[in-house]
């Protein structure tokens, strides 16, 4: 029988964080990108069950921070200039609130839809991860719909309100979607009507946790405790984990119970160590 395979298409990225509160009140540089936590927090999920493939651009030679990532899922895509990865910085609050201070994307225009078309077939889900605007994220969406893939997607704040129309537009070509609370008040108004079309949608809000809308089905999960350490990743792992679980046969309600747990694995290393360390120890 063969296996399934989900598709991440996004960036990896070089990380500086900052950190107001918490255990670690300091400046740390570390590896991540919302493709990268996405695909590493799938594979976690799949524990070899689901084939996982990253379409990002691809340093070479792949630098040590990235190497260990690669060894657990397959990741292709342009090969560009190390000096050349996205650069981004953030600021974390406390209680999953940050700031994105600045971000270069570096790379991310080499990234471009035509080589994905040959391969297109072989997945059974495309996620399209967040990249610098919504417009970029449609291209993708596009040749997906042509090629008849199902098709997930997620956003961030700042095109979420600096772009919303072209965001809805993403959100309504998508089987799935993925956005936090502040995201969502950006998106929509009448939160209760505006997925009664089929679509599913996961709007996590920290420690409250994630509300789910499938048709005309509204369910909350509550969020797993966790010691907040880096909430950076904390919505593209339970985006990842999610998508895995789903096509495992989860329900909704069961897909968001392993998100929760995934992402709570996530929130309490720095970067993505907390996702490697399951991937190279699933017990852990």
């Amino acid at each position: 029988m063969t296996r399934m395979k989900v598709l991440i298409v996004g960036c990896a990225s070089e990380d500086t964080l900052h950190n107001e509160r918490g255990q670690w009140r300091r400046t740390a540089r570390t590896i991540g990108g919302a493709g990268l936590y996405t695909a590493l927090a799938a594979a976690a999920m799949a524990m070899g069950k689901v084939d996982v493939s990253l379409f990002a651009p691809r340093p070479h030679p792949l630098p040590e921070q990235f190497a260990e990532a690669a060894r657990f899922i397959e990741w292709f895509g342009p090969q560009v200039d190390p000096d050349a990865m996205p650069k981004l910085e953030i600021v974390h609050h406390g209680n999953g609130s940050a700031t994105l201070l600045s971000a270069s994307w570096g790379s991310e225009a080499e990234l471009q839809s035509a080589p994905l078309l040959p391969r297109l077939a072989e997945f059974d889900l495309v996620h399209i991860a967040a990249l610098s605007s919504a417009e970029r994220q449609i291209e993708f969406l596009r040749v997906c719909r042509e090629n008849e893939v199902k098709i997930s997607a997620g956003t961030y704040a700042r095109i979420a309100y600096g772009d919303t129309d072209r965001v809805r537009h993403l959100l309504k070509g998508c089987d799935f979607f993925f956005m936090n609370n502040n995201e969502a008040n950006a998106l929509v108004q009448n939160r209760t009507q505006a997925w009664a079309d089929g679509h599913e949608v996961y709007i996590t809000d920290g420690q409250k946790g994630v509300t789910i809308y499938h048709g005309t089905e509204q369910m909350l999960v509550p969020a797993q405790t966790a010691e907040e350490i880096d909430a950076t990743g904390a919505g593209d792992s339970f985006c990842g984990a999610v998508l895995v679980s789903r096509l495992l046969g989860a329900s909704p309600e069961e897909a968001a119970r392993d998100g929760c747990r995934i992402a709570a694995k996530c929130i309490s290393h720095v970067g993505p160590q907390g996702l490697l360390n399951l991937l190279r120890d699933p017990g852990c």
